[in-house]
């Protein structure tokens, strides 16, 4: 799959007249929510696996199904609109300025993160009963 990718990135710098460099696409930012979103990956895979051994459920050949799920679809997925987003508004393949290129970067982050979230707090729920440090309704 990266391999395709590379191609398709040559191939769109070669037909662009301005220089792309990676530095532009993979910038700062973009490192600084990719470190966030696995983050919440790695979290909710932990407490997935407290919560599976709690419940005695636990299968080791179910250890990797969170590549499937959470990896592919969350942190690939929005990998890739983040570049295909950043290289319309490089390349001006439409009439879109940076702020609305950042700001659809930007929403799909936030979404990312609820969902992500939303499932972090689920399982710590599973796990404790309640969110620690969260008082008693």
């Amino acid at each position: 799959m990266l391999t395709v990718m590379a191609g398709a990135w040559r191939g769109v710098v070669a037909q662009s007249t301005t220089p792309i460099e990676l530095g532009q696409v993979f910038d700062a930012d973009f490192l600084n929510r990719l470190a966030g979103v696995v983050l919440l990956v790695v979290l909710d895979w932990l407490f997935g696996v407290i919560r599976a051994i709690k419940e005695k459920q636990f299968d080791w050949r179910k250890l990797a199904d969170f590549y499937l799920t959470t990896v592919t679809s969350y942190v690939l997925g929005w990998s890739a609109l983040h570049v295909a987003v950043k290289l319309i508004g490089l390349l001006q393949l439409a009439d879109a300025g940076s702020i609305v290129t950042d700001s659809i970067s930007a929403g799909a982050y936030m979404i990312l993160l609820l969902a992500l979230g939303a499932q972090v707090i689920e399982k710590i729920r599973a796990v404790f009963g309640r969110v620690p440090g969260q008082g008693e309704a």
